[in-house]
């Protein structure tokens, strides 16, 4: 489908106040390695009241992507939980708000997933009202493209036993 085709919601007839939509990619074949996951749509609050929060997972400890190409009009915070983290809308914002990306873990808690990034394939897929918290290993890849935000937060939290911490890319774009 084209960007724009379509609409995703949460929250049913009777929606809470944040209404959680998650989207894991659990493509765990490798092949291409990191071909994303793409959604069209845009993602919206529900119509019957209640703004949606996105969180996105992966299913592979090498990383899976998902690509968001929507005009996004969600109100709620955007989280990324161990997965790529494409932003490439052509027009409006792939996250209309606050993002959380978190470096995740397999499922006893000791080995890292590998390749937790978010990568801008667009300049100014955020609005500039927007904070960035980065916590633990995590890429944050503007890949020559620009971005304005009001807050970038990195802490050690979700970190390894090496040491690592988080790395921010710009090439030649500015964040």
């Amino acid at each position: 489908s084209a960007p724009g085709d379509g609409r995703l919601t949460a929250g049913g007839s009777t929606p809470a106040a944040v209404n959680e939509l998650f989207v894991h990619n659990m493509d765990t074949t490798g092949a291409p390695l990191f071909a994303p996951f793409t959604i069209n749509s845009s993602i919206v609050d529900n119509p019957n009241g209640g703004k949606v929060a996105l969180v996105l997972g992966s299913g592979a400890i090498s990383g899976t992507a998902v690509m968001l190409a929507g005009n996004n009009t969600y109100t709620g915070t955007t989280y990324a939980n161990g997965t790529v983290l494409r932003l490439n809308s052509p027009v409006g914002f792939a996250v209309p708000g606050d993002l959380v990306a978190t470096l995740g873990v397999n499922q006893a808690g000791n080995l890292a997933i590998g390749n937790s990034r978010v990568e801008w394939m667009r300049s100014n897929q955020m609005p500039a009202t927007a904070s960035i918290r980065v916590r633990g290993q995590y890429t944050v890849d503007l890949a020559n493209n620009n971005q304005t935000i009001k807050d970038l937060l990195l802490d050690a939290w979700g970190g390894n036993d090496n040491r690592q911490g988080s790395i921010i890319t710009t090439g030649t774009g500015t964040l």
